[in-house]
């Protein structure tokens, strides 16, 4: 009985340790596959970005500035002035070469040669429209 015992509390023991095992792989796992070990696929650059773009279109004549980059994404942000940021942004991206087809929603679809670009906006506040354009516009 003493010897079912030892082995019963072995198998507890090594399956709970299996059991953390798991669920920390797992975790980082998870961790790996939604973030890719960086936020790559943020909406919102850092607050801090964002700030220091509100202050260079104050002071400059720009309608919109880049705020932030990553190897997959720009950022840009841009006044609102009654619905004028996203003609901003549609004169930007048709500045390099692109043809707007469409906008749905917060989506504004492009063209070039065949090639599809797809750029987001989000409102940050009811003056300042934020920009995610895939860095795709570049080539």
């Amino acid at each position: 009985m003493d010897e079912i015992n030892k082995l019963t509390k072995r198998k507890q023991i090594l399956l709970c340790i299996g059991f953390i095992l798991l669920l920390g792989l797992g975790g980082a796992m998870f961790y790996g596959v939604t973030n890719n070990g960086e936020d790559t696929n943020r909406m919102i650059p850092v607050e801090e970005k964002i700030e220091t773009g509100v202050e260079r279109l104050a002071t400059a004549d720009e309608p919109i500035v880049k705020i932030d980059q990553s190897a997959e994404y720009e950022w840009y942000l841009t006044r609102m002035e009654q619905g004028q940021g996203y003609e901003h942004l549609k004169k930007l991206i048709s500045g390099k070469g692109w043809t707007f087809v469409e906008q749905e929603g917060a989506g504004y679809f492009f063209e070039k040669d065949g090639k599809k670009l797809i750029v987001t906006t989000e409102m940050w506040t009811r003056k300042y429209v934020l920009v995610k354009i895939p860095v795709l516009v570049n080539e």
